[in-house]
């Protein structure tokens, strides 16, 4: 009885936490990517950006920030740089947030994630994409 008390109380806990600072997606954050510069699939020359444009909506938090980052088999491409972002203020809008790398890579998808600002902690939503883009010496 005293592991499952310990059990719910994790849980309990657990679910306390990751509520904290933002709320659900249902309650109205939205990532959409809209467009990618250059044009997908693509063949890219070490040190230029793949720029991603995605239109947000911020309701669960007064400052977020949004991040797009490359992955390769789903996980995080190693050796890239990418965008900062400063807090923005709820409300909706469009960003533009790019990578690039110093040494040839492929990417095969694109993470985007909005995550409250005050701690960068607690995401409040993300989407992906599947792409194709390689970065080459000689594209």
């Amino acid at each position: 009885m005293v592991k499952f008390r310990k059990l719910i109380h994790l849980i309990f806990i657990s679910l306390l936490l990751l509520s904290y600072g933002c709320s659900k997606k249902e309650d109205g954050d939205r990532l959409t990517i809209t467009k990618f510069s250059p044009d997908l699939p693509a063949s890219i020359a070490i040190g230029e950006k793949l720029i991603v444009t995605v239109e947000y909506d911020i309701n669960s938090v007064k400052y977020a920030q949004i991040f797009v980052r490359p992955l390769t088999n789903g996980k995080g491409t190693p050796g890239y740089r990418a965008h900062g972002c400063r807090p923005i203020e709820e409300g909706k809008g469009v960003i533009e947030g790019y990578f690039f790398f110093d040494e040839p890579a492929i990417v095969d998808e694109v993470r985007v994630k909005m995550v409250n600002a005050k701690d960068q902690s607690h995401i409040c939503t993300s989407t992906s994409k599947e792409i194709s883009a390689q970065w080459l010496i000689n594209p």
